[in-house]
């Protein structure tokens, strides 16, 4: 019985892998590390572990299926995925300290509450002496979200182009989160970290909150024009590897100020909400933009843009459409054979009460 509930959950991996692929190529990298995890368990014979990537990569099968679909569709091959005519890679140095570091695209500063994480996971580091090391999965864990962060900021646009934070990042901010919530989970906080655990947690939904309420896209358009104007690059418009350093690493043109700001005067006069920029971008100002009179006017209402909203407009839209409710029936036949209760046995909940003694 238990063999049979360890294959279905080796499964479920793997189909939760091949749906990261299908949502960005790049995470094909996962792939080797949940074979690793799933290697270093030394509760099972080794020949358990084959077997249990066998079941992963049966799991994975359906999306992989998907992910060849999609490239033909999109490109005319199975093997194009669209990103082979990109520029090309960079020392990931500087996007390593953009995404960590700079005060325009600091996964710190739009996600507050992985300082925590952070802090406790050096702070495990912090307390192993001697031949004392992390656990095998607590390193693959680490080794996994490193090796993410060195392949994105080795990325020409490391910073996600024209993107309310580090978008790259976001898919791991609950790896960041892991220390804390295991803190959490077995030791007994103090009140002081729960008062801290709310304080990050709030300053996140002040960062948060201004971009759901008036549009990112036409400001940082306009931060690039700066750029352009101010470090003489060929055009005005164009690809946005050169058009963020000013948003991404001098303060005072951060996108989280910025938008602060914007709200405020969208606030002060709902009408014409904008922001002077004449003292930079003026006449006088030290970077003069052709056309720009110093001020950005924003107030950008969101409009949905999803593939599925639009089926109908495009031939191939129903393709996708089916493609994507047979991946969801899929996806549900598998999660409900593993919480399917056992023949003969009767399920207990795990937040079931026990018995007084």
């Amino acid at each position: 019985m238990r063999s049979k509930q360890n294959n279905r959950c080796t499964i479920i991996i793997g189909f939760l892998v091949g749906m990261l692929i299908n949502l960005r190529t790049t995470n094909v990298i996962i792939i080797p590390f949940v074979l690793a995890f799933q290697a270093i368990n030394d509760d099972v014979p080794w020949w358990h572990r084959f077997r249990s990537w066998a079941w992963t990569l049966a799991g994975l099968g359906p999306w992989v299926l998907a992910w060849l679909g999609f490239n033909h569709l999109r490109f005319g091959s199975y093997w194009i995925t669209g990103y082979e005519a990109s520029p090309p890679w960079h020392n990931p140095l500087t996007g390593l300290f953009g995404q960590l570091f700079s005060p325009g695209k600091s996964i710190f500063l739009y996600a507050p509450l992985t300082i925590a994480g952070a802090l406790f996971f050096i702070r495990r580091l912090a307390r192993f002496q001697g031949a004392t090391r992390l656990e095998k999965k607590e390193f693959l864990v680490a080794c996994f979200f490193l090796s993410n962060l060195i392949l994105y900021s080795s990325w020409w646009a490391w910073g996600g182009g024209w993107a309310w934070g580090p978008r790259f990042l976001v898919p791991f901010m609950p790896l960041m989160l892991l220390p804390l919530a295991e803190y959490v989970a077995i030791a007994k906080p103090t009140r002081a970290l729960y008062a801290s655990i709310a304080g990050l947690t709030a300053a996140g939904v002040v960062v948060q909150f201004p971009v759901t309420i008036v549009g990112i896209h036409q400001l940082l358009q306009f931060l690039g024009l700066i750029d352009r104007a101010a470090f003489g690059t060929q055009a005005v418009y164009g690809t946005t590897s050169e058009e963020m350093i000013f948003s991404t690493f001098i303060p005072e043109f951060s996108p989280i100020f910025m938008q602060i700001k914007l709200l405020a005067a969208m606030i002060l006069n709902p009408e014409h909400a904008s922001i002077d920029f004449s003292h930079w971008t003026g006449d006088q100002g030290p970077y003069r933009v052709p056309g720009f009179s110093g001020r950005v006017v924003e107030f950008d209402v969101l409009q949905p843009d999803l593939w599925f909203w639009t089926t109908g407009q495009d031939p191939n839209s129903w393709l996708f459409f089916a493609g994507a409710l047979a991946l969801a029936v899929t996806g549900a036949a598998i999660l409900a054979s593993v919480f399917r209760p056992e023949s003969g046995k009767v399920q207990s909940s795990p937040w079931a009460r026990t018995p007084a003694s």
